[in-house]
């Protein structure tokens, strides 16, 4: 599957936020899906705020694969699989 961000370009952060209201931070807003993303560019294109920004903007692709499979009781912590099991 592949996810996006947006980017401010020249930098390491991402866009948070609305199309209005909006901040770029290190986290940053995920988009999952092509769709998604465009629906919100097109928002931003209508926002006088966020229109004149939009070339400083850049999209990030990820791509997310499986690492790895592994049963519940491998990543839950033994003391709380116990506390479940006992209900």
């Amino acid at each position: 599957m592949i996810y996006y961000k947006i980017q401010l370009k020249g930098t390491e952060t991402f866009l948070k936020g609305t199309p209005s209201y909006y901040s770029f931070k290190k986290d940053g807003r995920v988009f999952q899906t092509l769709g998604s993303l465009r629906t919100f560019i097109t928002g931003a294109m209508k926002s006088n705020r966020t229109s004149q920004q939009l070339g400083n903007w850049q999209i990030v692709e990820y791509q997310l694969a499986v690492h790895a499979v592994k049963d519940i009781h491998e990543v839950i912590k033994p003391e709380k699989l116990i506390e479940l099991l006992k209900k």
